[in-house]
């Protein structure tokens, strides 16, 4: 199951309650399908943010070329991979530190990582509080959504390189509310937009759907061994 728009950027799903320290390692993944629907408007599916405008300390997912359809994974710019239609494929994005010039940016399509580079930050102490998905926040998010569906956010701040690629290895087939390391906030997106972790339920705006048949393999985490006897 994951959650679409019915390629129509009137209809997501936000919020404003988020808090999220921009000085402190933030790193964020996503399972995504694109629809090869429009081929001249770009898209944004995962967009963080501290106020209601577009470049405000923007952490952002979505797709870059609406030729190639490569995507994005960025504060202002940078560089992912290439995904096809109709086909799940997890994204993620790691923000490093802030070293008091910059932080670093790291993205990860599968799990592999697919671009590196550091960013310039202008509010490095302030929160990320605004969430929005299936479009982007600014005055007119509509030219900018989401053709397809998104399925199993979740969103970790504070955490370290090492806890990173645990959790980016165990995001590849385990759903987010059994992840080891428990994110800071999560959302499943199974057939409804309520948090799975971090107590912060995403509001719809307009009509937002949930695909009942359709959805990233994502497992609970595997059971522990148990002994196997056999009678001789």
């Amino acid at each position: 199951m994951s959650v679409h728009n019915g390629n129509n950027g009137a209809n997501y799903l936000q919020t404003t309650s988020l808090n999220i320290p921009c000085n402190q390692t933030f790193f964020v993944g996503v399972w995504t399908k694109r629809a090869n629907l429009d081929t001249s408007v770009l898209s944004r599916h995962t967009h963080f943010s501290t106020n209601a405008t577009l470049n405000d300390q923007p952490r952002v997912i979505g797709q870059q070329s609406a030729t190639t359809r490569d995507w994005l994974v960025t504060s202002t710019t940078g560089q992912g991979g290439s995904t096809i239609v109709d086909t799940w494929v997890h994204l993620a994005l790691w923000f490093g530190g802030w070293t008091g010039t910059s932080q670093e940016q790291r993205s990860f399509q599968n799990g592999v990582s697919v671009a590196h580079m550091s960013g310039t930050s202008n509010f490095p102490s302030s929160n990320l509080s605004y969430l929005r998905l299936l479009t982007r926040w600014e005055e007119s998010p509509t030219g900018n959504y989401m053709r397809g569906k998104i399925a199993e956010l979740a969103v970790y701040t504070g955490i370290t390189v090492a806890q990173r690629d645990t959790i980016l290895a165990e995001m590849q087939t385990t759903h987010v509310g059994a992840l080891s390391i428990t994110p800071t906030y999560a959302w499943r997106l199974l057939d409804n937009a309520n948090a799975t972790v971090g107590g912060v339920n995403l509001t719809m705006v307009g009509t937002v759907t949930f695909d009942a048949d359709d959805h990233p393999f994502a497992t609970s985490a595997p059971p522990a061994r148990r002994r196997t006897f056999v009678l001789m």
